[in-house]
């Protein structure tokens, strides 16, 4: 999930655990509670999760809930994204 501005904090979401991390190719990515967050293209609507806990692309992927942390396989997420890396 990139941006370009400041990231705003979706309703039921912590503004506080916002914010950015610049990658090495320069882009802005959202980050909550420290965590990147990615879009799984299968996901279609708020409360998908079909890419909880895949282990694609070099380490696991879970959910994060709005306290920023790892969500159990339901419902829960932080506003359109997951971690990656171990998150």
């Amino acid at each position: 999930m990139l941006t370009k501005g400041k990231p705003l904090a979706g309703a039921g979401l912590k503004k506080s655990l916002v914010g950015v991390a610049v990658r090495k190719d320069g882009k802005r990515q959202v980050t909550y509670a420290g965590h990147p967050l990615y879009r799984f293209a299968l996901d279609k609507k708020s409360g998908d999760t079909s890419g909880q806990n895949l282990t694609d692309f070099g380490g696991r992927w879970s959910v994060l809930n709005a306290s920023g942390k790892t969500a159990g396989s339901s419902a829960g997420a932080a506003s359109g994204g997951g971690g990656g890396n171990g998150y």
